[in-house]
């Protein structure tokens, strides 16, 4: 998504003969991605601890201040967006918890986002987790077993086939073209040598250190 929404972008400012401003005008989407987040994450907080400004203070520096946010954001590439929008996701499963007049309006845009995170970058299906707790946790509220068991269902009918809407067709792509809907960047089938040490995967690797200090690039 993220790349089908600069390319035009891109091929105009390239066509204009600004090319420089053109390269440029790459990171846009990932700088707002970053600073979205850091909006969300004060709408999070003030979900979750609603009587706390303190702690809705201190999640906006921790939001704001996170490394790798601070990171992703100023380069080109898909992290950033696919981070806020699995955010936006995120809020909208809180929000979907504290109503329940509106849930099926609320599956439809929550699966909208998160389709469009999937279609961002395939780590946002880490979600669907997330997801069914939250569909679990709001029809458990009926106090008819059988009439939540049906809301469960037909609301994670339309969470999931919103989000299939949106992303599906690319998984569909993948499946037929490369033979499974899943290709991650270090997948030997895209032809990239990667030459990084995998880091922090095992015990050994959290009771070494300092080869980055003896072999640096």
């Amino acid at each position: 998504l993220y790349y089908m929404a600069s390319g035009p972008l891109f091929a105009v400012l390239k066509s204009l003969a600004y090319e420089d401003l053109a390269a440029r005008s790459l990171r846009l989407i990932p700088l707002l991605a970053g600073l979205g987040q850091i909006e969300l994450c004060h709408r999070i907080m003030r979900l979750v601890f609603p009587r706390r400004p303190d702690l809705q203070s201190l999640g906006i520096v921790i939001g704001g201040l996170l490394p790798m946010n601070l990171y992703i954001s100023q380069y080109a590439g898909n992290e950033a967006p696919a981070g806020f929008l699995s955010a936006l996701t995120i809020l909208l499963l809180f929000s979907m918890m504290g109503s329940r007049n509106t849930l099926w309006r609320a599956a439809v845009l929550t699966g909208a986002v998160w389709g469009l995170a999937l279609l961002t970058k395939a780590t946002a299906i880490l979600l669907a987790a997330p997801v069914m707790l939250v569909l679990l946790v709001v029809n458990a509220r009926e106090d008819d077993r059988r009439a939540g068991m049906k809301r469960l269902f037909i609301g994670a009918a339309i969470l999931f086939g919103a989000a299939f809407l949106i992303s599906g067709w690319y998984y569909l792509r993948n499946w037929l073209e490369l033979g499974r809907p899943f290709i991650g960047g270090w997948d030997t089938a895209r032809g990239i040598s990667w030459w990084q040490d995998p880091g922090y995967r095992t015990p050994g690797h959290f009771l070494t250190f300092g080869q980055a200090l003896w072999y640096p690039v």
